[in-house]
């Protein structure tokens, strides 16, 4: 006489078998809802949308610009004035996967482009970006010479 001790019915083995799916089934489900929040983020910064589209793309210019290899791999991609496919890791001095991560980032944000060339990747500037990160910047930047110029005559007591 077999007894079938799961609740499910079945048996044990379909018992864990089910419980995998299930659990899979919900990683992937929170998964794919932080990539969708992430992604949300990334475009509307919060969903007050207290920020508007030019702070959010200054600053993920600027997160793109925070990590030192990504600045080396920016100056190495301008320096060769063409596309590179696998000198990177042996310029840079890092890592494979180290490079790989970098780049994901700069492309994310585009910044740079990539295309495939037999089993390599070829990166390169994406111009039209670079400019827009450029005019976006210089902007941010030169604010206080526009306030400058603009309340020239004021004075403020400010520390």
């Amino acid at each position: 006489m077999i007894i079938n001790v799961s609740p499910f019915g079945g048996g044990w083995g379909e018992d864990l078998m089910k419980y995998t799916f299930i659990k899979k089934y919900i990683a992937n489900q929170i998964i794919n809802r932080n990539f969708a929040i992430d992604m949300e983020v990334k475009t509307t910064a919060t969903k007050e949308n207290r920020f508007t589209e030019e702070q959010n793309q200054i600053a993920l210019f600027a997160k793109a610009l925070g990590h030192p290899a990504r600045v080396k791999i920016l100056q190495y991609l301008f320096e060769t004035k063409s596309c590179v496919c696998g000198d990177i890791v042996d310029e840079i001095g890092l890592a494979q996967s180290t490079i790989s991560q970098h780049l994901k980032e700069l492309k994310k944000i585009g910044l740079i482009q990539g295309s495939v060339e037999g089993t390599s990747v070829c990166y390169c500037i994406n111009n039209e970006n670079w400019t827009k990160m450029k005019q976006l910047l210089g902007e941010f930047f030169n604010q206080d010479q526009e306030l400058q110029a603009r309340d020239s005559l004021i004075k403020t007591d400010c520390c």
